[in-house]
C-alpha cells in the first residue's frame, strides 16, 4: 500500500516522501529482477529510492549495482557483512508509473528483498546514512535536515516478519523466502534533527540482521 508523507519548510519546498511497493523472492542467480514494482505518478524531478536486501551462498559476496526504471542506481549506502547484504540506492526516473528493479551481485544470491520509495523536491544526494548491523535490537542514529525525509530499511535472519520501529514509522515487513525478512520505514521532518536515535527489534532474531538508513534534504 502506498503511503505518503510531507514536511514543511520556511521558504523551501519540503520534501513529499511515499512509500509505493515492496516485493521479496526466493529465486537463486547472480543477478535478480522485481519486475513492475509501482513508481507512483510519474515527474520530471521523481528521485526513486530502492533498499535492496539479499541473502549470499557465500561470504564477503554482496550487491553491486541496482538498476532502477532503466537507470542506473547511484550508491546512497552498503551494509554489507558476512553473507548478506543490504543496500541503498538511488536515481531519478522521469517517465512510467512501474518499473523493474535490477539488483546485480558478486556471487549467487538465494533470497532477494526490494522496497521502492518515491521523492519529490528532494535532493538527489543524501545528507547523512547510518547503519547497524547483526545486533538485537538494532540501533543507529541520524540526522536530517528542515523539510527532509529519513528512510529506513530492515532485515532479519530467522523468525516470523514482524518488526518493531521506534522513532521511525513502519510501512511494511514481508516474507523475502521461509526464513528471511525484510521492512521498511519512513517520516518526513517539518523540522530537522540531530543525532535521531531509530531502533529496529526484530522478532525471533538470530545472529544476522541489518539496520540501513539515509537522509534526503529539500533540493
Amino acid at each position: 500500500p502506498r503511503r505518503m508523507m510531507m514536511a514543511a519548510a520556511g521558504g523551501v519546498a519540503p520534501v513529499e516522501a511515499s512509500f509505493e511497493s515492496s516485493a521479496g523472492s526466493g529465486t537463486n542467480g547472480e543477478n535478480h529482477t522485481f519486475s513492475g514494482m509501482d513508481f507512483g505518478a510519474a515527474d520530471a524531478g521523481r528521485l526513486i529510492v530502492v533498499v535492496g536486501t539479499v541473502s549470499m551462498s557465500a561470504q564477503s559476496k554482496y550487491i553491486t549495482a541496482v538498476t532502477i526504471g532503466g537507470e542506473t542506481g547511484t550508491l546512497v549506502l552498503n551494509n554489507n557483512a558476512n553473507s548478506f547484504s543490504q543496500v541503498i540506492y538511488a536515481a531519478i526516473v522521469a517517465s512510467g508509473t512501474t518499473g523493474d528493479v535490477v539488483l546485480t551481485t558478486n556471487g549467487t544470491g538465494e533470497s532477494w528483498g526490494a522496497a521502492v520509495y518515491r521523492l519529490l523536491n528532494a535532493n538527489s544526494t543524501a545528507t547523512d546514512t547510518a547503519l547497524d548491523q547483526n545486533d538485537d535490537p538494532l540501533n543507529a542514529s541520524i540526522d536530517v535536515e528542515d523539510g527532509g525525509v529519513i528512510i529506513g530499511g530492515g532485515f532479519n535472519e530467522g523468525g516470523p516478519a514482524t518488526y518493531t520501529w521506534t522513532n521511525l514509522d513502519e510501512v511494511f515487513d514481508e516474507t523475502m523466502e521461509t526464513a528471511y525478512s525484510h521492512t521498511g520505514a519512513m517520516n518526513t521532518f517539518e523540522t530537522g534533527e540531530a543525532g535521531r536515535s531509530i531502533t529496529l527489534d526484530p522478532s525471533g532474531s538470530r545472529a544476522w540482521n541489518r539496520l540501513s538508513l539515509a537522509a534526503f534534504g529539500p533540493g
